[in-house]
């Protein structure tokens, strides 16, 4: 019989993890690495690229109540006086170890300080079971920040006055798809789409649990049964309402119209819409149920992968008097990140694809099966991106803080 404890063995393997993730990587990184989505790493599974704050202080041990390690003596304090790297170093030892001892099995961050990539990391393993290190440019399922990308080319759109944004646009999508719309979806405009005030329902059935096959069999559904409502509601629905409707005003498939319009003149290539079960080179493995086809039915609403780097430079560019490309003029960018509906319980409004927090900062979160993803543009320039895959934090929001403290840290 085992005499090891089950909590010994939870701290071994966490271990494990975390040395895992501080190994040598596959590849040397270059002094300035661009990190261009879908090219190799020729580093470490970590890669700072200026800007790293000092080295050392005291600083508490990240993760645990009281400071503590699980399956250590505690004390009541809930401050360790033991050093602990600061620095990017510190930042890496707070974001790895708060994901992996709660069982994540890997995660990927990255941040930007006004307009420059400063630090990307790996932590974890790409696949479960295996010793292969989650490098920064590894892709993970991103979820629902996808509606960030078809809020930007939809108000591209917008802008180059091939919409407008009190557009009804619900009988030109359905007739897109070949159906004819409920009178009620029929007047569905542009901006309710954006800002989930359409009066959608969740259609969980249709993106969950196999009631449609596809985003355009799922848009079918929604555009003629739609009953109605008012108010915000947040519904993957209008967003993959508004990805057909992006195929049928620029004439291309959606993910080519993406990358036409925002990708490319970011100098971002490797993200792609991927199915449930489709993993490619550099991606990493979410676990998922036999039988699941979400990622086939969300399309622009949550069907992208992606590195951090990638969704850190696609949100960063919605700065401002930022120092490179802008997808959005000044004015829509502010129309695009102001708060019109507050959301119950939760300290954050929805403008037109973004959340606006309390604290002033804007973003988006994206959760689906073993998959936690937040990007977050902060008031002082800072723009960072974490990505997990495993089914930690419970509420995805969570991230924030865990990325706040770690940046204090960082910067002490």
């Amino acid at each position: 019989m085992d005499a090891v404890s089950p909590l010994r063995r939870a701290v071994v393997t966490v271990g494990i993890l975390l040395c895992a993730s501080c190994a040598p990587a596959r590849a040397a990184v270059p002094p300035e690495p661009s990190l261009v989505a879908g090219e190799r790493a020729e580093a470490s599974t970590t890669t700072t690229i200026r800007r790293t704050p000092p080295a050392s202080s005291t600083v508490p041990r990240p993760g645990t109540p009281g400071g503590s390690v699980p399956g250590t003596t505690t004390s009541t304090s809930t401050t360790s006086t033991l050093p602990h790297p600061t620095g990017w170093a510190g930042f890496d030892e707070i974001v790895s170890y708060d994901l992996l001892i709660h069982g994540d099995t890997s995660a990927s961050v990255a941040v930007m300080i006004e307009g420059e990539l400063v630090h990307a990391s790996g932590f974890g393993v790409r696949v479960a079971g295996t010793y292969d290190l989650t490098e920064p440019v590894d892709r993970f399922r991103i979820a629902s920040v996808s509606k960030v990308v078809t809020a930007i080319v939809t108000l591209q759109l917008v802008e180059d006055g091939l919409l407008a944004i009190d557009e009804p646009v619900g009988e030109r999508v359905a007739s897109y798809l070949g159906v004819t719309a409920s009178p009620t979806a029929a007047q569905i405009t542009v901006e309710q789409l954006l800002s989930h005030t359409s009066g959608f329902g969740t259609f969980y059935t249709a993106f969950f649990q196999g009631g449609a096959t596809s985003c355009p069999d799922a848009a079918q559904q929604g555009l003629t049964s739609r009953s109605g409502g008012s108010g915000y509601g947040y519904s993957n629905m209008n967003y993959c309402v508004l990805g057909m409707l992006i195929e049928e005003v620029t004439g291309m498939p959606y993910e080519q119209a993406v990358y036409e319009r925002l990708l490319t003149p970011l100098g971002i290539t490797g993200m792609r819409l991927a199915s449930t079960f489709d993993v490619g080179p550099d991606e990493v493995l979410h676990a998922s149920e036999p039988g699941r086809t979400y990622m086939e039915t969300l399309g622009g609403a949550g069907s992208w992968i992606a590195t951090p780097t990638d969704i850190v430079r696609i949100v960063d560019s919605l700065n401002p008097g930022g120092p490179g490309w802008q997808p959005l003029s000044d004015e829509m960018g502010i129309r695009m990140r102001r708060g019109r509906y507050g959301i119950s319980g939760v300290a954050a409004s929805y403008g037109l694809g973004l959340f606006n927090f309390a604290d002033g900062s804007f973003g988006h979160t994206g959760t689906i099966e073993s998959t936690h993803a937040m990007v977050v543009a902060r008031p002082d320039r800072i723009t960072w991106a974490l990505m997990v895959n495993g089914e930690y934090p419970g509420d995805t929001s969570d991230l924030k803080s865990i990325v706040d403290n770690a940046l204090d840290i960082a910067f002490d």
